[in-house]
């Protein structure tokens, strides 16, 4: 989920890929990666990913916003998603929860298998400044909140 209000003027899209068919689930704010046939698959750290705008969720229930979650679908239709490059800010829960934030902390694609397409902190110095996708710019208080961070 992204929060209401986004600062995407300045943002650039990549919408002309294919969505590769091992993603199921998908949430706005989720991060993707291309892989080696071209199509998205779930960001895991090894290549520079990108946090998308759609969603295909079958779940029910409502999000953090009070916003309904239940048959949301954007990307069946067309096999496509439109993913975010260039200047923007965002605030997303698609983050790992157990991580620490810190303003102007630097931003990567989670490495554990159990969390792709989530972000996390940078590692210290072993943290390769071509996966970094942003910087921390409002830290959630508790897990119910959203991460912002600017790209």
């Amino acid at each position: 989920m992204l929060a209401k209000v986004n600062y995407l003027q300045n943002a650039h899209r990549l919408s002309l890929y294919d969505l590769d068919e091992s993603v199921t689930e998908i949430q706005a704010g989720q991060l993707f990666q291309l892989n080696d046939q071209g199509k998205w698959v779930y960001a895991d750290g090894t290549k520079k990913a990108y946090p998308t705008l759609n969603e295909r969720y079958a779940g029910k229930g409502l999000g953090l916003q009070s916003e309904r979650l239940e048959g949301r679908d954007n990307v069946s239709r067309t096999g496509k998603i439109a993913c975010l490059k260039g200047n923007y800010e965002i605030g997303t829960d698609q983050y790992d929860k157990d991580a620490t934030y810190e303003y102007g902390s630097p931003l990567v694609p989670s490495t554990d298998p159990t969390k792709r397409g989530q972000i996390t902190t940078a590692p210290g110095t072993g943290a390769n400044p071509l996966l970094v996708i942003g910087f921390v710019t409002q830290v959630p208080a508790n897990d119910n909140e959203l991460l912002h961070y600017e790209g």
